[in-house]
């Protein structure tokens, strides 16, 4: 009798803990590829973003100032990744498709910035014609997702005219992005970064505000290469 409960005493051991092995498996592993999805996300956000400043910084380093910057995308997680480049509104596209579940449900979220103000993605007459230095940012970073069991994640940072008060008078200002090559790359990219100097908007070619007022704008030309 005694060996017969130590025996069924054994199996029931055994299948506990069988039973705690399978559920640790079951419930541990959705929870690890969720935190490795946040991961992979994380790291896309923050080479994205670290592209934005990259560009604000050789914006102030002066006329001449190059730098090479690695676009980082995830090779393993994506069949689409695309670096595209919009001289005309001024922002940089990087599109990347990944596995990893994403948070943003198909609508813009600012991961740089607070403001829409004179940025591409409403109309300008919702956005208006500039945002004001001292209180917004010369440009944003925003990211949205898109897709079913594949999620496409497109960030966007873009720049937009600035309202400054100089001792002169007010004036608009502007990073001026150019496609240096081409406008678009696959995969990963070197970005290369070159401030190409400064451009001033007069006369004929000073913004005309909404109101009819003309203002003149300088412009920071940045030229994006992405071979």
């Amino acid at each position: 009798m005694k060996g017969q409960t130590t025996a069924v005493t054994a199996i029931l051991v055994t299948g506990l803990t069988i039973g705690a092995v399978a559920s640790v498996y079951v419930w541990g592993t959705p929870i690890l590829e969720k935190r490795q999805g946040q991961a992979t996300v994380s790291n896309i956000e923050d080479n994205v973003v670290g592209l934005y400043s990259e560009i604000i910084d050789v914006k102030e380093s002066g006329e001449g100032t190059l730098t090479p910057y690695p676009l980082k995308l995830p090779n393993s997680e994506s069949s689409i990744r695309r670096v595209n480049v919009n001289s005309e509104k001024d922002y940089i596209n990087v599109t990347v498709r990944t596995s990893r579940s994403a948070p943003y449900a198909n609508r813009w979220t600012f991961l740089k910035g607070d403001s829409l103000q004179n940025i591409s993605i409403r109309p300008s007459a919702e956005t208006g014609a500039y945002a004001i230095s001292g209180k917004d940012l010369p440009g944003i970073v925003m990211v949205k997702s898109t897709g079913g069991s594949a999620t496409l994640l497109t960030y966007r940072i873009e720049f937009r005219n600035m309202y400054v008060e100089t001792p002169s008078g007010s004036r608009l200002e502007k990073i001026d992005l150019v496609a240096a090559g081409g406008t678009k790359a696959a995969g990963g990219a070197t970005v290369r970064i070159r401030n190409e100097g400064t451009r001033m908007d007069t006369g004929s070619e000073a913004v005309t505000l909404p109101s009819g007022r003309a203002l003149n704008r300088k412009r920071y030309v940045i030229s994006i290469d992405l071979g």
